[in-house]
């Protein structure tokens, strides 16, 4: 479905005639209701076609057409309403329909229990993994964006198969030799400091080397410093 209907499960007791126990198979399914106006009503579920929903006098059913419901019961021969079988309920819970959920966020103190904070909106998560306030965390899951959370989540609650930490994004600024996300003269004086080491040795990390080719040539050399110091006073760009 392309809009999400309301999702109900019901829960009554039908009038079931004409069935013996052999007839009769366990079933759980969603689908939609539909009614013929007349008093019948039949639960449209892929796979199976149409069943019978048969509806006791004076109990209620308090559904209409499109209402999307979770059926668990029996399933067996129909009745009176022109289909080949009908659906006998046992028990009802909430029919949740959900999306795959996959974002990484800062977890953050919510009404009572901790949210995950995205650029998406907020979502409560069952299962955190043990991480607390402050920590970015990935959560791979299920969304159930309708539920209703107690907690102040704009977005919906989240069935959580896992939780781990957030990978943080590599940042690549040319330039940047001493990895503070900055470009300033630090880095001159670093990159000169790891061509010309003094008794201390190089102070560049060797895994930093295309952010020291500030020139963007291939190599790293004392050119490079010229074009950080050229870029931070001078006239030209990296």
């Amino acid at each position: 479905m392309t809009t999400l209907m309301r999702t109900l499960i019901i829960s009554a007791t039908l009038c079931v005639f004409g069935a013996t126990t052999a007839e009769a198979q366990q079933f759980s399914e969603c689908g939609t209701v539909t009614s013929d106006g007349g008093g019948c009503f039949s639960f449209d579920v892929p796979g199976f076609g149409p069943l019978e929903i048969l509806v006791p006098q004076g109990a209620s059913f308090p559904y209409s057409n499109g209402d999307f419901i979770m059926v668990t019961g029996t399933l067996g021969n129909g009745v009176f309403c022109g289909l080949p079988q009908r659906v006998t309920f046992s028990s009802h819970m909430l029919c949740v329909m959900t999306t795959p959920f996959l974002e990484c966020g800062e977890l953050v103190q919510g009404t009572g229990c901790l949210l995950l904070d995205t650029p998406s909106g907020t979502y409560e998560v069952d299962n955190l993994a043990g991480f607390g306030v402050g920590d970015m965390v990935l959560v791979d899951g299920n969304l159930d964006a309708a539920c209703a959370s107690s907690c102040g989540a704009t977005g919906g609650c989240v069935t959580a198969t896992t939780t781990t930490l957030c990978t943080p994004p590599v940042v690549f600024l040319r330039g940047d030799c001493n990895e503070d996300e900055l470009v300033n003269i630090a880095d001159a004086i670093g990159l000169l400091g790891s061509l010309f080491p003094g008794p201390g040795g190089p102070i560049v990390n060797p895994d930093c080397r295309d952010s020291c080719d500030a020139n963007d040539d291939g190599g790293v050399n004392i050119a490079d410093g010229i074009a950080i110091l050229n870029s931070l006073f001078g006239d030209s760009s990296m």
